[in-house]
């Protein structure tokens, strides 16, 4: 799923909500590091409230945006 602005956010719960898989891979490369960074916990947290033992797959564009997004130890979240 390609996110392109915080406002997806919504479109993001819809698509959670409709499905009835849990493998997911959310591509944030077109966001800037601190609307990775939101997006990044507020996804996580909502992705885990309906699969609490799957990992949500993500692309970031940059090591520095994997770094930072790492140091908050968020468990559910894997980059790909």
């Amino acid at each position: 799923m390609k996110i392109r602005s915080q406002s997806d956010i919504t479109k993001f719960k819809e698509f959670v909500d409709n499905s009835k898989n849990d493998d997911l891979l959310l591509d944030l490369s077109s966001l800037h590091i601190f609307d990775c960074l939101k997006f990044a916990v507020r996804s996580s947290v909502y992705f885990s409230n309906k699969y609490p033992d799957s990992k949500l797959k993500c692309h970031v564009p940059t090591s520095d945006i994997k770094n930072l997004v790492q140091t908050l130890n968020i468990r559910n979240f894997e980059f790909v």
